[in-house]
């Protein structure tokens, strides 16, 4: 299994409230993708600080305070990103681009598992959703599932 934290910041303009409810919808919207994706974990951290002394050394060139939120994810095997291109960028590259500072995959700072605390809120434990996210599934469904124009 292999793990990784990524750090994200918000829209301009967008006061931390707005953002934080924003951030926690688009964990939902992401929780089939992930899931189609063999993700095991996906989980967004809240209030983010360094989780020691000792990563914030480590990470002294990167202002945590710049930063809204953080994205832990895991999965198993290699990671793609394969299943679920229409969804991605039909659904969740628009949704990035309302909430945060740009699309995710243009900002983000991966650092090390770990490195990052705050407040936690799990979307997908050992691959099984926590929760509420029933409508993005059918949305994916009807994104993924080819039609015959789609097939010919």
């Amino acid at each position: 299994m292999a793990v990784a934290q990524a750090i994200l910041s918000r829209r301009e303009g967008t006061t931390l409230e707005d953002f934080q409810a924003d951030y926690k919808r688009h964990g939902r919207l992401v929780t089939p993708f992930w899931l189609a994706n063999n993700g095991l974990s996906y989980a967004q951290i809240h209030n983010i600080r360094w989780s020691s002394p000792e990563v914030a050394q480590k990470y002294s060139n990167i202002d945590i305070s710049k930063y809204d939120a953080a994205a832990e994810t895991s999965w198993k095997g290699e990671r793609s990103l394969a299943a679920g291109p229409r969804y991605y960028d039909n659904v969740i590259l628009p949704d990035e681009k309302r909430f945060l500072f740009s699309a995710a995959i243009e900002h983000l700072i991966v650092v090390d598992p770990g490195s990052v605390t705050g407040d936690r809120v799990d979307f997908i434990i050992d691959g099984k959703p926590m929760f509420g996210f029933e409508e993005w599934q059918t949305l994916f469904d009807r994104w993924e599932t080819p039609t015959v124009s789609q097939a010919t």
